[in-house]
């Protein structure tokens, strides 16, 4: 099977995951886990995913939402607060179909992170082919 930008069967499969439970819980019954780390611009989701090369971006910087996401229902936390992002355009790419959040440094050095319209991750042979060149 070749592999595509978007990482193989698994990462294809895991986007609708993340975004149907919105947070995920650890095994063992207990209920640490992590924020899927979605960004909401509009009416539009999008999933973030890391390049391993310095991403361009060009224009205004504009606003876009990061939701609330409480991962540990069960303790005194009440969580992530929704807050919102700085996002600006990356050169080549419209802006519908992915954005750089200018706040939101990547967890892996070296790597940058970019937000990819959810419908682009399940459906990536439609992605536009600067997309698919700046995912690699």
């Amino acid at each position: 099977m070749r592999r595509g930008w978007y990482g193989g069967p698994a990462a294809f499969l895991a986007g609708p995951l993340l975004l149907a439970s919105g947070c995920s819980t650890a095994s063992g019954g207990g209920a640490a886990g992590s924020c899927a780390g979605i960004v909401v611009r509009g009416a539009a989701t999008y999933l973030p995913r890391s390049v391993d090369h310095p991403v361009r971006t060009t224009g205004p910087v504009l606003s876009a939402r990061m939701p609330a996401c409480d991962d540990t229902p069960n303790d005194d936390d009440s969580g992530a607060p929704a807050s919102t992002v700085h996002i600006r355009a990356i050169r080549g790419v419209r802006l519908q179909d992915a954005f750089g959040v200018t706040d939101a440094p990547s967890s892996r050095p070296g790597h940058h992170l970019v937000y990819v319209r959810y419908r682009l991750v399940r459906h990536p042979h439609s992605a536009p082919a600067a997309l698919q060149r700046l995912l690699g």
